[in-house]
């Protein structure tokens, strides 16, 4: 809110305003939800339902190589796009209905925090089969992020896993972790050996080097300008005016880039 004072374009404001204003309109939503139970549960098995569907478009691209909603062939020095499909060495990315792999392993990661938490729920009554089922869909949802070989998709995975764990209250903690994380092992190494994915390329750093080394200066390049404008910031959609005092190479991230303002 303070970087608003700092702005300077309203052309490049305004659009940071919007979307930071529905991103905050969002969770005063989701807290109004929560405090109501059975809305609450209608918006998970919702979503669930929604992930559900996302997921096995991305089981269908994995088994068919084909992607459900073609994207137009491009290439460049980042990003190559071959049959609709992201390619890298040979290998593609499943993406699903977002057209992006990061972006479809990030809606996965949603999911799986949402099933998680209906499977150790203890205020959430379930039958076997239905649990059963949440379960299916939590191994799909899985499959989908290390199909979409997204290191940062990856990373989310066993975050969601660990916070879960973390704070679940089960009789013998230690020997379900080490069950959950051995089958997230089996999992990884069967899409490695299985699939046609660039899993071990992109773990090995084989792959996506360039993007890899652009997102640490844009890190680092955020980082700047927030020590040099810690209160204020640079200003709400100042990054793309005032990037040149702090970049080295690097162009600003609009993940990242929301640090400095």
């Amino acid at each position: 809110i303070l970087s608003i004072f700092n702005a300077t374009d309203p052309n490049l404001a305004v659009p940071v305003l919007i979307r930071r204003a529905t991103v905050i309109g969002f969770y005063f939503l989701m807290m109004n939800i929560i405090q109501e139970k059975k809305l609450f549960q209608f918006v998970i098995v919702a979503f669930l339902l929604g992930t559900a569907i996302e997921s096995s478009v991305g089981i269908y691209e994995l088994i068919s190589n084909e992607p459900v909603l073609k994207i137009e062939d491009v290439y460049q020095e980042t990003v190559r796009i071959e049959g609709g499909l992201f390619q890298e060495k040979g290998k593609f990315r499943i993406q699903g209905f977002a057209l992006d792999p990061d972006w479809h392993a990030y809606i996965m990661i949603i999911g799986i925090c949402f099933a998680l938490g209906v499977v150790f729920s203890k205020y959430i009554n379930m039958s076997w089969l239905r649990r059963v089922l949440i379960i299916l869909i939590l191994v799909f949802l899985i499959i989908n992020v290390f199909g979409a070989a997204s290191r940062a998709g990856w990373i989310g995975l066993l975050i969601s896993f660990g916070i879960i764990l973390l704070f679940v209250q089960i009789r013998r903690k230690g020997l379900l972790i080490i069950g959950l994380f051995f089958l997230l092992g089996m999992l990884f190494l069967g899409m490695v050996f299985t699939s046609n994915t660039p899993i071990l390329e992109r773990l090995l750093g084989k792959t996506g080097h360039v993007s890899t080394s652009l997102r640490g200066e844009e890190a680092r390049l955020s980082l700047a300008m927030f020590r040099a404008h810690p209160i204020l910031g640079i200003g709400l959609g100042n990054t793309p005016n005032v990037k040149y005092r702090y970049s080295r190479v690097a162009p600003v991230n609009p993940k990242t880039k929301g640090l400095s303002t």
